[in-house]
């Protein structure tokens, strides 16, 4: 038996659709796979592209940034020394007011004299002298202890700020 060519044809027709239908959803795939391959392509390139240009913003605003931190330190440093210095004045403030108002030693109080005791007209002036250096200090110490208290809060301030300045 011998096949004729228009069996031949219709049987190589046959063979040819089914490898065609197996192996199209194959292409298919592969297309879709190509398309999918070039859409993450072109998102690295745009993630790339905006990595560099805020890579090239950072550096620049880094600069400023660690500028700005070394002056703030240094600012830092010289508040740190002003209230080391006020602190030490504030002591001596207080260590003169009471060495000019020496506490009570007694732990009842006197009792009072009908009569008042005149004291010498010689040590007067003496008693004005010391009462004066006495508020004098005491005034001294108030205003100092103001100043040490705004600089301790200028300092929490500053330290907050370079807190932020550090996580960056």
């Amino acid at each position: 038996m011998s096949s004729t060519p228009k069996t031949l044809l219709t049987s190589r027709r046959f063979k040819l659709q089914n490898q065609l239908t197996e192996v199209l959803p194959k292409v298919r795939h592969i297309e879709d796979y190509e398309i999918r391959m070039k859409q993450l392509v072109d998102a690295q390139k745009l993630w790339y592209v905006c990595f560099i240009s805020f890579c090239r913003v950072r550096l620049t605003c880094r600069d400023q940034d660690v500028a700005q931190h070394k002056q703030e330190m240094v600012e830092a440093e010289t508040w740190k020394g002003r209230v080391y210095q006020l602190e030490q004045l504030l002591r001596s403030s207080q260590s003169l007011l009471r060495s000019a108002n020496p506490p009570n030693t007694q732990s009842t109080p006197a009792p009072a004299q009908t009569t008042p005791v005149k004291a010498p007209q010689t040590q007067q002036p003496d008693l004005d002298h010391y009462i004066a250096i006495a508020e004098h200090a005491q005034k001294r110490a108030e205003q100092l202890e103001r100043e040490a208290l705004e600089v301790s809060c200028s300092l929490s301030l500053w330290s907050g700020h370079e807190l932020m300045l550090a996580s960056c």
